[in-house]
């Protein structure tokens, strides 16, 4: 079978599925974007050559970092980049952009399309209108900071388009929530994020700014959701206990007002800015840990990326977590910040165990 991926963002993801479906088809990918965007700090993804608007270009372990060792004859990556100016509306541009991406997918067997925004919700339902056999695959079922699904997402699932989703957390809420729609919904969980092991795993200025203190790592956008305050509680628990022997390095950009507590606490690094493949390289290699306190979530990506770089993550019992955590494995799943605090410990103690499970 010859398959078509189209997607925008989730790079990392998206190259773990295609070393995936390579061993039995081949496998066509077209990463989308616009011309603003820089294309050398992509996630998990560096395109080192220029690519013009509205070609094709191919893209190669000799142009790019992250796509790691695909087999030439069975796999191939390309990059389509769209004008967006005052001089062409987004409206016009998507357009041109989607009947282009329309065109091509008629040459394959099956099309997967990759995206959260609205743009590819409408590729999405055309190709199905049209009877191009596809799926559409979500990272995230909920617009940010809510526990709503997105009018196009809904407009997506009323198209019957088949919807392939990353855990059977995310599985049970969608079919709670549209139930005449069940049979359309696939589970197929995330690969491990293999393309971050590329970049560079010392940059000087992450090196600089951690010390050469232990520490333990949570990363990723600061919003509120992902238990900051959680993290506070954890934090005074330990120092209580005269338990805290290592740093704690909050990074991602955002704002949040634990992390301002936190600028000002000697015990906590916080690298406030947004994180390019190299810093997220050079911050996990360096940790003894990954830690989520989250309040809530559906299907996160951080521990897909940590196991990469032999770290064990603990977590908060929300969403999937639990899914690809094994406790006293590659991690620990935490009941509150009481436990959370136990486990962190715990792996800190017994640290080359949980290494030697995850090399």
């Amino acid at each position: 079978m010859k398959i078509l991926i189209v997607a925008e963002a989730f790079h990392g993801s998206t190259i773990s599925l295609v070393e995936s479906l390579m061993e039995y088809h081949k496998v066509d990918v077209c990463f989308t974007t616009y011309c603003s965007t820089d294309i050398r700090n992509l996630e998990a993804l560096s395109i080192k050559s220029n690519i013009r608007p509205f070609v094709l270009s191919p893209v190669t372990k000799d142009t790019s970092i992250g796509i790691g060792e695909l087999d030439k004859e069975k796999a191939h990556i390309y990059f389509l980049r769209s004008i967006l100016s005052s001089k062409f509306p987004k409206r016009i541009v998507s357009s041109i952009t989607r009947r282009f991406l329309v065109h091509k997918a008629r040459k394959y067997d099956f099309v997967i399309v990759i995206g959260q925004g609205e743009f590819f919700a409408q590729l999405s339902i055309v190709l199905q209108k049209q009877g191009i056999p596809n799926f559409h695959t979500l990272h995230e079922i909920y617009m940010p900071g809510t526990q709503m699904v997105s009018d196009h997402i809904q407009k997506m699932i009323n198209a019957n388009v088949p919807i392939l989703l990353h855990s059977k957390y995310v599985y049970h809420v969608l079919s709670h929530e549209f139930p005449a729609f069940k049979e359309n919904f696939y589970e197929v969980p995330f690969g491990v994020f293999k393309g971050f092991l590329e970049f560079n795993r010392n940059k000087a200025e992450i090196v600089n700014l951690i010390g050469k203190y232990p520490y333990i790592l949570n990363y990723g956008y600061l919003v509120d959701y992902k238990g900051y305050d959680i993290l506070w509680e954890v934090y005074k628990l330990m120092k209580s206990r005269n338990q805290l022997h290592f740093k704690i390095v909050v990074a991602g950009s955002g704002h949040n007002k634990y992390v301002d507590m936190m600028k000002r606490n000697p015990d906590f690094v916080v690298i406030n800015k947004w994180l390019d493949n190299d810093d997220i390289a050079t911050l996990i290699s360096h940790s003894e840990q990954v830690i989520c306190p989250y309040k809530r979530a559906s299907q996160s990506g951080i521990p897909q990326t940590s196991f990469c770089f032999g770290k064990p993550v603990v977590a908060t019992d929300v969403g999937a977590f639990r899914e690809v955590i094994v406790d006293g494995y590659n991690g620990w799943i935490c009941k509150n910040a009481e436990d959370m605090a136990d486990k962190i410990l715990d792996i800190i103690s017994h640290k080359k165990k949980f290494y030697k499970s995850l090399s």
